[in-house]
């Protein structure tokens, strides 16, 4: 039997606001991290800091662009996320 895939084009990862534990709402970032992610994140966060909901992020990801990670992490624990 012969598979052949053809290369997939890199997908960023996919920021979502969805509700988490005890109903709180979340930021969820799943997939690859690409390059316009961290804007995606701080974003996020700004439309729930706005609503007074305490900060609460998720994140699943096998990796990715390791700068826009570090964006990404330095900006969360600046909310001491």
């Amino acid at each position: 039997m012969l598979n052949i895939t053809a290369p997939q084009a890199s997908i960023a990862a996919e920021v979502t606001q969805e509700t988490v534990f005890k109903d709180r709402p979340a930021i969820v970032l799943k997939g690859k991290i690409e390059a316009g992610d961290f804007e995606k994140v701080r974003s996020a966060a700004r439309r729930l800091a706005a609503n007074n909901d305490q900060i609460i992020i998720s994140l699943n990801s096998p990796g990715g662009d390791f700068i826009e990670a570090i964006r990404i992490g330095k900006f969360i624990r600046k909310l001491n996320a």
